[in-house]
């Protein structure tokens, strides 16, 4: 199932308290310019080389309509290999461009959000030291989908 668009609620914990993220998952330094490759699971490997811990799906400049693709393809592994719990991370947006759409919705954040949810993962929303919501917290094991097939090659949008 899709998730709702943009202004649907994200997916929190039952009490509805947010988790703090562990500073260490904040990789300050990240090139701008992996945005520019369009294949999302090849931008996505870029950006998760920048971190030592594997219990982090980064999905920093990434799009509502890629990051259902690294998704799919890498967070159930990562919850296999994570039993604990893994952090998916989005951003706040709070360092992009004042009046942009990033930062008037923290429109990524809530996408994912509402896509956790949707898929039936047990997402707790998770801040940083400041208070910003740019995360996720999945506990638990992945819920169980049917068989995909596999990907096929991304076609960007024209």
């Amino acid at each position: 199932p899709a998730p709702a668009a943009y202004g649907g609620q994200p997916a929190r914990s039952a009490g509805g308290r947010a988790v703090r993220v562990p500073q260490e998952i904040w990789v300050p330094l990240r090139n701008a310019r992996v945005f520019e490759i369009q294949d999302p699971l090849e931008r996505y490997r870029l950006v998760a080389a920048a971190h030592s811990r594997r219990d982090v799906v980064d999905l920093h400049f990434q799009s509502s309509r890629t990051a259902p693709v690294v998704l799919r393809n890498v967070l159930d592994a990562a919850l296999r290999s994570s039993p604990a719990g893994v952090w998916v991370v989005t951003g706040s947006g709070h360092h992009a461009p004042q009046m942009s759409h990033q930062q008037k919705k923290a429109s990524l954040f809530h996408f994912v959000g509402d896509w956790l949810h949707a898929e039936g993962y047990a997402a707790t929303v998770a801040k940083d030291h400041n208070g910003f919501a740019g995360a996720y917290l999945i506990a638990g094991p992945p819920p169980r989908h049917t068989a995909a097939p596999p990907p096929g090659p991304y076609v960007p949008y024209r």
